[in-house]
């Protein structure tokens, strides 16, 4: 049974590096949250299909060899003198020992996963190691310990200018502005897997989404933006309330999460009596959508189950031609009901890894023949689709549109921790309220809640550690891969795996460690991401995340 569990590890280890760019861990287990969503993604992911049929085959072969081997043995034998039996097993474990501890000098200290990192080559360094061991070190260790709370809440009130403390939460600030509000419409638009490395400006060949590139011309463009984790409920969660990836934690259904009251941009916006609204064309319990965003901002949440049942899906839901169609009635219905300004944040799924190109655009029909190309065509295509229409309606000239990956996709992985998993541009399109420009400071996700505030100069409370990046910038910016934690600015990359740390060249793409060589920016990056992680970890410890925290 053990060695099924271990060839299953094996299986599922390829197709999962494929798509994350490291071995196996409880990733798997916290993606694979219902059974129906998880059968419906094997059958429609070649690759998993492929690996669980491998899986089966082996399993089958070595149960059957396992089985004649055992009937081939003579039962009738004597059995084996007790004293023999002994010195072979002592024999077996003298063999064994070293090599599980990596050296026979018993002064040595026993290898450990740091030892695998032997190579310049981020590649061989994962390599070295092996499924079932990261899958198993992975059990249990979601929760961050960097550093002591205390030094970590200092260092977050240093970055981000706080001086007075008058909530319960050291991180809470009230946010003015000199310009009186401007309470326009907010159509935030989270595109799946929307990589920089997919568009031609940022290095591409070919030009796959000319119609967000056109958007971009015209737009305030943050090239230097950084997604928070490597999942959908991390770009969700970051982006709505400004709080950073915490390590493996799955941030809409871990048991910390679930239960507080998270304010972020839908409270801000909802408290400013904007209606707010979320629309998602798949299944309602992926990512525990239908249970955390309701209660924390949203007014009403639209997913696949309110669409037409003749609108064709496939097992990731409807497409993005027909969510943006749902997303332009259900506009029309907030403001035939009111004239309050309306937020509608909308999460596309059709650009999504092993996707296939959907047919219900008339005339569309793709150039590249590459699947992980044209599903960005399409993509483009409809919203293209769908900002015609807008520019139709009344809302239009009174609304702010943003544009930003949930996170970017595994391409050019020169490194253990892809940039192009994280790099995904912020685009804030809003003609007449900010002038189109090109800025070059660093950012996260978790900067986008009080960026859009600022940009409609809304007051609020900011009880999150982002920042307005048209006011300010950080010296780096800070993302989660799993368990691993990164940090860059201009020219060094660092990235902690386990109790690993690396620092590269990244604007050369080098692999060669420096480590030793730029000890500052080794510190300076490693302490501001972690200490940033871990103030999160301690506010979400301590219930502070909310807006009813007391004053003191």
């Amino acid at each position: 049974m053990l060695f099924i569990v271990m060839l299953f590890c094996a299986c599922t280890d390829l197709p999962f590096y494929a798509y994350t760019n490291m071995r196996l861990t409880d990733m798997a287990l916290s993606t694979a949250q219902t059974v129906q969503q998880s059968l419906k993604e094997l059958v429609s992911s070649p690759p998993y299909f492929i690996a669980l049929l491998a899986f089966i085959a082996l399993a089958w072969f070595a149960v059957r060899t396992i089985s004649r081997l055992f009937r081939s043995l003579d039962v009738t034998e004597a059995p084996m003198p007790a004293r023999r039996r002994w010195l072979l097993f002592t024999a077996t474990l003298l063999v064994l020992i070293p090599g599980m501890r990596g050296t026979l000098d018993p002064g040595d200290a026993p290898l450990t996963a740091e030892d695998a990192y032997f190579s310049e080559t981020p590649f061989l360094n994962q390599l070295s190691t092996n499924a079932v061991y990261s899958f198993l070190e992975s059990l249990g260790q979601d929760k961050v310990n960097y550093m002591p709370a205390e030094e970590a809440i200092t260092n977050v009130r240093r970055y981000l200018g706080i001086k007075e403390q008058r909530y319960a939460s050291p991180i809470a600030r009230d946010v003015t502005y000199d310009a009186p509000a401007d309470p326009q419409n907010v159509v935030l638009i989270l595109v799946e897997s929307l990589s920089a490395n997919r568009l031609h400006r940022f290095g591409h060949p070919k030009n796959l989404m000319p119609f967000l590139e056109g958007v971009m011309d015209s737009s305030l463009v943050f090239d230097r933006f950084y997604a928070a984790g490597t999942r959908t409920c991390n770009g969700i969660f970051s982006s709505l309330y400004g709080l950073p990836a915490i390590g493996s934690q799955h941030p809409l259904s871990h048991p910390s999460m679930v239960l507080q009251d998270f304010h972020g941009l839908p409270g801000s916006l909802r408290a400013a009596g904007y209606t707010t609204s979320f629309l998602y064309p798949g299944d309602p319990l992926f990512d525990n959508m239908n249970g955390f965003l309701p209660n924390n901002g949203f007014d009403t949440f639209i997913a696949q189950d309110d669409f037409d049942a003749s609108i064709p899906r496939n097992s990731w839901g409807v497409t993005d031609h027909a969510l943006y169609t749902k997303t332009l009635e259900h506009i029309g219905e907030l403001q035939r009901r009111s004239d309050a300004p309306f937020f509608a944040t909308v999460m596309t799924i059709s650009s999504h890894k092993g996707y296939n190109v959907p047919d219900d655009i008339a005339g569309f029909a793709p150039t590249s023949t590459e699947g992980d190309e044209n599903i960005y065509e399409y993509a483009d295509r409809a919203l293209a689709e769908f900002f015609s229409a807008a520019r139709k309606e009344a809302w239009f000239t009174n609304t702010v549109f943003v544009i930003v990956g949930d996170h970017g996709q595994r391409f050019d992985p020169v490194y253990e921790v892809p940039l192009a998993f994280h790099h995904v541009p912020l685009i804030i399109h809003a003609p007449g309220l900010v002038v189109p420009r090109m800025e070059h400071g660093l950012g996260t996700q978790v900067d986008l809640p009080e960026t859009v505030l600022g940009t409609l100069h809304i007051p609020h409370m900011n009880n999150t550690l982002g920042m307005d990046l048209m006011r300010g910038t950080h010296p780096c910016a800070y993302f989660c891969s799993d368990h691993r934690i990164a940090a860059l600015n201009r020219s060094s990359y660092w990235i902690r795996t386990g109790e690993t740390e690396r620092l590269y060249d990244h604007p050369s793409r080098s692999t060669f460690n420096l480590a030793g060589d730029r000890p500052t920016d080794l510190d300076s990056l490693r302490t501001y991401a972690q200490s940033m992680v871990q103030a999160a970890t301690w506010m979400v410890e301590k219930k502070l995340v909310g807006i009813s925290v007391q004053k003191e």
